[in-house]
């Protein structure tokens, strides 16, 4: 899906190249202060400092790989369950910083892909450069932008794992209104893996079913980080949601040529019911 990438002038191609000539990156005076790159597709790189907010301080290769990648796992993990997506007919990004995986999804065709991020920054940039994906900013809070039974998938990658066990139920409430009926959520939590960033107290209430939450005061931001219990998942999370849990995939040290969220963090597919 990925091959590389090239600088300025040496990507204009193709109707899209063109497109993105005639359409600069406006943002803030940082953002145009730097040079601007572009995949093998023509489609824009956001810069290094909207990267660094959400996957670290990756170079462009490894950052364009990993969402390669985690496009990939995605779409192998809801079409094992649901058929292909390109017969869905819409799809959130939830939470989705500046397009690291959804400017992947081209090649489905079918669906009307949207996405969402309380950052402005990274919504703008979104807009003015991934065509396609229509991006909206959502407030600190739900609900979302949205109507409600829009979505036949959402997914949040890396994205409970940075919320209070409030905002998280919250949240998951409002992801279940905007999913239709047996619509799908896919989304990823902190599991066993990372306890070893967790003091012995915290690791004991861990392996009792507790949600351990590390800076809830900063809720939303890294600094937060929430560690999820397979058992709070299954038995509090999802339910109190209105979800069922179809599959869940632990996290894996072991798989994948980059090691980013959809790899390290423990996975989890549900399904909104029917009736």
């Amino acid at each position: 899906m990925f091959r590389g990438v090239k600088r300025g002038a040496q990507a204009m191609f193709s109707p899209l190249a063109a497109w993105l000539r005639r359409s600069r990156v406006r943002g803030s005076a940082r953002l145009e202060r730097e040079a601007a790159e572009f995949d093998e597709r023509g489609i824009a790189v956001p810069p290094l400092r909207l990267r660094g907010l959400v996957s670290g301080r990756d170079a462009v290769e490894e950052w364009l790989r990993g969402g390669a990648q985690d496009a990939c796992l995605i779409r192998e993990l809801v079409e094992r369950h649901n058929g292909t997506m390109s017969k869905m007919g819409s799809i959130l990004d939830f939470g989705c910083g500046c397009g690291r995986v959804a400017r992947w999804w081209g090649d489905l065709h079918g669906p009307a892909i949207f996405g969402n991020d309380y950052d402005a920054d990274m919504t703008s940039w979104c807009q003015e450069n991934l065509p396609g994906i229509a991006v909206k900013t959502n407030a600190p809070e739900p609900p979302l932008p949205f109507d409600s039974d829009t979505f036949d998938l959402v997914y949040a990658i890396s994205v409970f794992t940075h919320l209070t066990a409030d905002a998280q139920e919250a949240w998951m409430r409002d992801v279940c209104r905007v999913l239709r009926p047996g619509g799908l959520l896919l989304f990823t939590a902190h599991g066993q893996i990372f306890t070893n960033h967790l003091t012995d107290q915290q690791r004991e209430l861990f392996a009792q079913g507790w949600i351990v939450v590390r800076n809830p005061e900063v809720n939303g931001a890294q600094a937060c980080a929430s560690y999820h219990p397979p058992a709070y998942v299954h038995g509090q999370l999802l339910p109190n949601a209105g979800l069922e849990l179809i599959e869940a995939v632990p996290g894996d040290w072991t798989h994948g040529q980059v090691w980013t969220p959809m790899v390290l963090q423990d996975k989890y597919l549900a399904r909104k019911p029917r009736d």
